[in-house]
């Protein structure tokens, strides 16, 4: 990047300026292909687990429900193993995959410029910032949401059998 700024700009070089962007279009490309299969391979490995554990939950599950019928609704079963699935599968994962190399990539910045690196560091500071401000925001309205959905299970295991059914 610097010896853009330093040598082919000044110059005025078309041909330099064309190859560098044709390289960083590949690179895009390169980046974007990879994070595809990045994702396409958590996506799987959330896949598998599910397989992997969707009849033992849901056996488990029947028997607590069958043991405890007065808490039939309320015990966690397979919607928790389809929630793991599909944290496996979002891109939260690879994001908290990604979170180790932050440092090193930060030094490697830092020795190429350090401006650079000050620049990767505020930018690291902002989106922590930035994630704790989203938290404080919106603890309060999941809370609620818990809160209701919680009351909501329990008015649906107090209905007779069959009410609230949608058919």
């Amino acid at each position: 990047m610097l010896a853009v700024y330093d040598i082919v700009l000044p110059a005025a070089d078309a041909g330099a300026l064309v190859a560098l962007s044709c390289g960083l279009a590949l690179l895009y490309a390169c980046h974007a292909l990879l994070d595809h299969a990045r994702g396409a391979v958590l996506a799987r490995l959330g896949a598998a687990f599910q397989a992997r554990c969707d009849a033992r939950v849901l056996a488990a599950h029947l028997r607590a429900e069958a043991a405890h019928p007065a808490r039939a609704g309320v015990l966690p079963g397979p919607a928790e193993v389809q929630l793991v699935q599909r944290t496996l599968a979002s891109p939260v994962t690879a994001a908290v995959l990604d979170l180790p190399w932050t440092p090193l990539f930060v030094a490697a910045l830092w020795i190429l410029h350090p401006q650079l690196g000050a620049l990767a560091l505020a930018g690291c500071a902002l989106v922590a910032g930035l994630a704790a401000a989203q938290e404080l925001v919106t603890r309060a309205a999941l809370a609620h949401a818990t809160a209701t959905e919680a009351r909501a299970a329990a008015w649906r295991t107090a209905l007779p059998a069959g009410w609230g059914s949608a058919g």
